[in-house]
């Protein structure tokens, strides 16, 4: 029945525990059920664990890896980056899964940050980028192979060695986040973390989850994969997001639960064939990363009838959700929703002290969901967490029923599909052309990604260049989805008395 598809966990205290807690307690209690598809296969809970265990011994007999040290994941979305993932959690280990879309300079960057003891790499990526691994990573690295070549690899393991004493304050993930400077910053999310994230909602056991969120972001890893683990479902894996392919998945395999942002559900529900698919057995949305508008819960509405639609808010640094709303149960322009159980939400000011209600201010989260610290970054570490409590950057209010409202975005970021994009990356990137005086990058709203990126350029004097070669210059420097979409050249930035660009004004301009 709809009604018992989801409810809020108000005992989640009790429920502390590490990814590895649950992910036995799903195998012994469902170990016969399916837990992965993915290319045609499928891998039930046992065999599931199996294999974790078979790869965590690979890892520490063949690779020495200990406990608290860092692991590198450039894997596609697959059955074998779910091995070696649950595998590093087994034996203590930290996962660092990176976005394989960044460029060699970006990569090198996070790599360089975190200190691996050792890089798993898809071996898709290892053909796609072999020289790059082989002269920029510097450690050890594990190229794993698909299907039947890593079945063999997982049954020549005879011993397996027992699991790692973890604890659920313990590291458990690195997620990157650039800050406000563009810098990226490497979030450290604990187990309990994770499993706070994967159990504050719980679902029916059975469920099956589409997994088209890629797993270095916390909607991928934490929304979807380690939920569907922490309360038995199945995940039906996607390599990457394809429209039509998402869409054959959903009618063949009949899912019941998304979560993904905005973006992609719109480019599924009005795509051009939708009625070609049934999509009727999807009965539980999450949106987040972007905002929900009206027009939005409309078109779910009138494409999956009767579905749950959830808004999502949170951040990296909040492992993935810590606010939602029933869409259909909440009407309120602009309304984040209620906080989960066990994280307090409070509005503030410029010098941290709490505003009343109603009132505008920064949004300050704090509870299980908050990372322990950014990686190495002690500094930014303190500046972002002040007595246990998350400085989001997010601007927003609180209503008298409790509800949070979001208001805007004190940092300037630009959210693209879902991506976060932060401005001076791109500007940094852009004046490094000889022809460029000086630039800036604002966010312009787009009906399909939410928004988009619009590069203003100011261009050195007696200097020519096409528009064309701004977007190649970038392409050379950033991974695509932060290349602007736009160029426009202008003859000066606006600025008030203290030369600070004026990005409202630019954004008019942009939009005229």
């Amino acid at each position: 029945m709809k009604a018992t598809i989801y409810e809020i966990n108000h005992d989640i205290q009790g429920y502390k525990k590490t990814i590895v807690d649950f992910l036995e307690d799903t195998v012994r209690n469902f170990g016969s059920q399916i837990a992965l598809i993915a290319e045609g296969k499928t891998i039930t809970y046992g065999n599931l664990l199996d294999a974790v265990t078979a790869v965590a011994s690979i890892l520490r007999r063949d690779f020495q890896i200990k406990k608290g040290e860092r692991v590198v994941l450039l894997m596609f979305n697959s059955i074998e980056f779910v091995i070696v993932y649950y595998s590093l959690m087994w034996i203590g280990a930290v996962a660092v899964p990176l976005n394989w879309r960044l460029s060699h300079h970006e990569l090198q960057s996070l790599i360089t940050e975190c200190e691996p003891a050792l890089s798993v790499v898809d071996a898709k990526l290892w053909q796609e980028r072999r020289e790059f691994f082989k002269s920029h990573l510097g450690h050890k690295i594990f190229v794993v192979e698909r299907k039947q070549a890593f079945q063999d690899v997982v049954r020549s393991v005879r011993r397996r060695e027992p699991r790692e004493d973890i604890r659920p304050d313990d590291p458990a993930v690195i997620m990157f986040t650039a800050g406000t400077t563009g810098s990226p910053k490497g979030a450290v999310l604990t187990h309990w973390n994770i499993a706070y994230t994967s159990q504050n909602i719980r679902f029916m056991p059975g469920f099956k989850y589409l997994v088209f969120s890629p797993n270095f972001h916390a909607t991928g890893l934490n929304a979807s994969l380690n939920t569907c683990v922490a309360n038995a479902g199945t995940a039906v894996l996607m390599e990457r997001f394809r429209t039509t392919e998402a869409l054959r998945l959903i009618h063949e395999e009949k899912v019941q639960y998304l979560a993904g942002v905005p973006t992609a559900i719109k480019m599924m529900l009005e795509w051009r064939d939708v009625n070609h698919f049934d999509l009727t057995s999807v009965q539980y949305l999450s949106i987040g990363g972007a905002p929900v508008t009206e027009e939005f819960v409309d078109l779910c509405s009138n494409k999956l009838p009767g579905v749950v639609l959830m808004q999502a808010y949170g951040l990296t640094e909040t492992s993935a959700k810590i606010i939602v709303r029933d869409c259909a149960k909440v009407k309120r322009p602009m309304c984040l929703g209620f906080p989960l159980p066990k994280m307090q939400v409070k509005i503030i000011d410029e010098k941290g002290f709490e505003v009343p209600l109603g009132e505008i201010g920064e949004i300050a989260v704090k509870g299980p969901a908050v990372m322990k610290q950014y990686w190495n970054r002690p500094r930014e570490t303190e500046l972002a967490i002040k007595d246990g409590w998350f400085h989001t950057g997010d601007l927003g209010k609180i209503d008298s029923d409790g509800y949070v409202y979001l208001a805007g975005r004190k940092k300037e970021l630009i959210i693209r599909g879902g991506e976060n994009i932060y401005p001076l990356e791109v500007e940094n990137a852009i004046v490094e052309h000889p022809a460029v005086l000086e630039c800036a990058v604002v966010g312009k709203p787009d009906p399909l990604y939410g928004e988009e990126i619009v590069a203003f350029v100011v261009l050195k004097a007696n200097r020519h260049v096409e528009k064309e070669e701004i977007k190649e210059f970038c392409r050379e420097r950033l991974a695509d989805y932060k290349v602007p979409r736009e160029v426009i050249f202008v003859s000066e930035l606006p600025k008030n008395t203290l030369g600070k660009v004026l990005k409202a004004e630019l954004l008019r301009m942009g939009s005229e």
